[in-house]
């Protein structure tokens, strides 16, 4: 059986750091001198977990395309790409439905989907996004989404989406200006752009 001895040496620093707190005017440079101590302990670690880490690279790249996203700082975009669930959807399926409650935010990997208001239609493209609407105004879907080829969607849940989207105050702000246009488009009877 092999023992760690992580626990030890934390008991050691931590008792470094209580006996030299008595002895030293300073405590800013005892905690550099501790600091760069735990630095070199546990770099190889640091090292490992970092080699190992899965970056979702593709989602990364389609969030940080999104207005909504771009201003979200690296670790939060991070969050949301582990955060988004692939859907594979077969052509001709609707993925919303206008006037349906929604709990998810969608954004489209590959193939085409069609927004669908009043019997007007809007090609959806890779890179494009819907379902931004009813998560941050917290009402039915406003429009019906149908693949228009075999789809690949992320899908991003309520909470995460909203929030990640209200808590930065410049996505929050990206945020109203979409939705804004969005639906003025809609109450003029157009579809967006």
């Amino acid at each position: 059986m092999r023992v760690s001895l992580w626990p030890t040496i934390y008991v050691i620093v931590g008792v470094v750091i209580a006996a030299t707190h008595n002895y030293f005017v300073n405590v800013n440079t005892v905690q550099r001198i501790l600091s760069a101590v735990l630095a070199v302990l546990l770099w190889p670690r640091l090292v490992a977990i970092d080699r190992d880490a899965r970056i979702p690279q593709r989602q990364l790249e389609l969030l940080r395309a999104i207005p909504l996203f771009a201003p979200l700082p690296p670790p939060t975009l991070e969050h949301l790409a582990h955060a988004l669930r692939r859907i594979d959807v077969p052509a001709g399926s609707e993925v919303v439905r206008v006037g349906e409650p929604g709990e998810d935010f969608f954004i489209v990997d590959s193939g085409r989907a069609e927004v669908l208001v009043d019997g007007e239609s809007k090609r959806v493209e890779p890179g494009g996004y819907f379902g931004e609407i009813t998560l941050l105004r917290d009402v039915p879907r406003t429009a019906t989404v149908r693949a228009v080829t075999d789809l690949a969607l992320y899908a991003l849940a309520r909470d995460q989406f909203i929030g990640a989207v209200t808590g930065h105050a410049a996505s929050r702000d990206a945020a109203d200006v979409v939705i804004g246009e969005r639906l003025g488009a809609l109450r003029a009877g157009t579809l967006p752009a």
